[in-house]
């Protein structure tokens, strides 16, 4: 069973729609990935054996059921990217990875990334946030926080006197 955050059959383009109510989404995005952009010749389904490139990129026992559907045809098969790339965003997104680091992966743009992992909890794999002692922004040290149970109050915080209410005197 595939996971709720693959591509519904409906959703993919052309033929790759009839080949995931065929033999199911996973196998068709792997369809795309190998043959994507092309124009293929389905064989007979006797034609086919492990050397076969329709074999190689399907596994044999996909291969012989589209081959059983399409035999003779020549198929013109979408690349999919949309889908691919929405489905390499999501994987790594679950696996852990930050937003910077798939966009770095997959070439995408940062809005791009996010559209494709709205909703979706980020994996458990998450690594643990870095101690930085300096600042991202402007590169300077600053004090580290003490957790929250420890602190009782906010050093950054300026120390106003709020309970003096007198004013200095210009004299003083």
């Amino acid at each position: 069973m595939t996971p709720d955050w693959y591509p519904k059959a409906d959703a993919l383009p052309g033929i790759l729609a009839d080949i995931a109510r065929l033999v199911g989404v996973p196998v068709a995005l792997r369809f795309a990935e190998t043959f994507g952009g092309q124009r293929v010749y389905v064989p007979r389904p006797r034609a086919l054996d492990k050397g076969h490139a329709f074999v190689r990129g399907l596994g044999l026992r996909a291969a012989r059921h589209l081959a059983e559907q399409f035999q003779g045809e020549y198929l013109k098969v979408p690349n999919a990217r949309v889908e691919l790339h929405a489905l390499a965003c999501r994987r790594l997104w679950l696996e852990g990875h930050s937003v910077n680091d798939i966009c770095r992966i997959t070439h995408l743009t940062r809005s791009r990334v996010q559209r494709h992992v709205a909703g979706l909890p980020r994996g458990e794999a998450a690594p643990a946030a870095e101690v930085v002692d300096h600042c991202p922004a402007c590169g300077r040290r600053h004090r580290r926080l003490k957790p929250d149970s420890a602190v009782e109050t906010d050093e950054r915080q300026m120390a106003f006197p709020w309970g003096d209410t007198r004013r200095p005197t210009p004299d003083a």
